[in-house]
């Protein structure tokens, strides 16, 4: 029977079988560590028609910058030593256009509107 065994300090495990072929050994807090940092510049942009009382309206957004990921687990070891880990860079960006009304109804303000966004993560 092929046997996977993942190395961990944590003495705590789940243990499964596949289809009697394989034995699983994962530990239940094996926890690694990592950090998600992003720098970048937005642009928001807004027309308003017509008066306060009733006025339809457009608007708009661009983003883009930079993402920085970053994962280690020492827990999770392959046959060679290897540790679980992973450091990438990555651009995004993103857009919204949107398109509402806005009007008072019995002293109170209602807003209608439409809004479609994008945003796009690029991996490595």
């Amino acid at each position: 029977m092929d046997t996977l065994n993942i190395n961990t300090k944590n003495p705590v495990t789940l243990e499964g079988n596949t289809s009697g072929a394989k034995t699983i050994s994962i530990a239940a807090s094996n926890v690694g560590d990592g950090d998600s940092k992003y720098i970048g510049a937005s642009l928001l942009a807004r027309y308003d028609f017509g008066t306060m009382a009733s006025r339809p309206y457009i608007e708009g957004s661009a983003r883009l910058g930079r993402n920085y990921n970053r994962y280690e687990n020492t827990h999770m070891n392959d046959d060679n030593g290897n540790h679980a880990k992973y450091d990438m860079s990555t651009n995004y960006f993103g857009i919204h256009v949107g398109a509402g009304y806005e009007f008072k109804i019995y002293n109170q303000a209602l807003d209608i509107y439409a809004k479609y966004l994008y945003n796009n993560l690029a991996g490595d």
